[in-house]
């Protein structure tokens, strides 16, 4: 059984509460649910805590999906536990930032799934248009074999193609910029159900969308790094050089002690 796993937390800090901030009338998590749900997934997973400041928004996660509440620092714990609660075999990771992540991607990479162990996007792709797939199986293989506080792992990598590459657009949640495009965006048309390809067209003919908030893209990309190239890991580590052999992938690194 394959599924979408929908990760979103409460609390943020460049733009405080934003999973639940309005769009067009309703609240993020709202429009993250209604995206998900035109996926061919057999199960949609809402992601979240167990921290009482997420008791609102788990309360609000509608019957029409799966709610699974779990590590707040730890999100490959946090994944690997709700694979294993709902019996899910592979799932592509949608971002509770990313609420217009490509749908078309998604099911590609639920398909690709079947074969492969970790699915992702071209490394110029939109941000905010995928991020990647992965096998339960695999995840949990390589979660067993971090004995470390660094959760690191290289897995064989299958590209999912796209068109979404190369242009400058943020279609991210991060910034009071990003909601501000959001919000904008919506008053030209209702996006949550529409195709990338036609979100992109919008873009297109409105070019004033992209100069609110594309600006943003280098401070989200620094403090990306800042993530990657934390100051505690070792500099010998091939994974703290930007480490990518040709039959390996870099997935990521997350700080037990730090919350993404």
């Amino acid at each position: 059984m394959n599924a979408v796993f929908i990760t979103a937390r409460t609390d943020s800090t460049r733009l405080p509460n934003k999973i639940c901030r309005i769009l067009a009338g309703k609240p993020i998590y709202e429009h993250l649910i209604e995206r998900a749900l035109q996926t061919k997934a057999d199960k949609i997973v809402f992601c979240t805590t167990f921290r009482k400041i997420d008791d609102k928004l788990a309360k609000n996660i509608t019957d029409k999906i799966l709610l699974f509440r779990g590590d707040y620092k730890n999100k490959l714990h946090r994944w690997l536990s709700a694979a294993k609660t709902y019996s899910i075999d592979e799932f592509v990771e949608f971002d509770g930032d990313d609420l217009l992540c490509d749908i078309e991607m998604i099911d590609k990479a639920l398909t690709a799934l079947n074969k492969a162990d970790f699915v992702t996007a071209p490394p110029n792709i939109i941000t905010g248009a995928f991020t990647f797939g992965i096998r339960t199986e695999a995840l949990e293989k390589a979660y067993k074999d971090t004995t470390c506080e660094i959760i690191q792992f290289k897995l064989p990598k299958t590209i999912i193609p796209t068109t979404a590459v190369g242009k400058k657009i943020r279609l991210t949640l991060d910034y009071p910029e990003d909601l501000e495009m959001f919000r904008e965006l919506y008053k030209i048309k209702y996006c949550t159900t529409l195709p990338l390809s036609e979100v992109l067209t919008i873009f297109e003919e409105h070019p004033q969308l992209s100069e609110i908030n594309w600006y943003r893209e280098k401070d989200y990309k620094e403090n990306q790094q800042k993530i990657l190239f934390a100051p505690d890991i070792p500099e010998k580590n091939p994974f703290c050089s930007g480490y990518s052999g040709k039959k390996s992938f870099l997935f990521r690194i997350f700080r037990r002690r730090e919350a993404m």
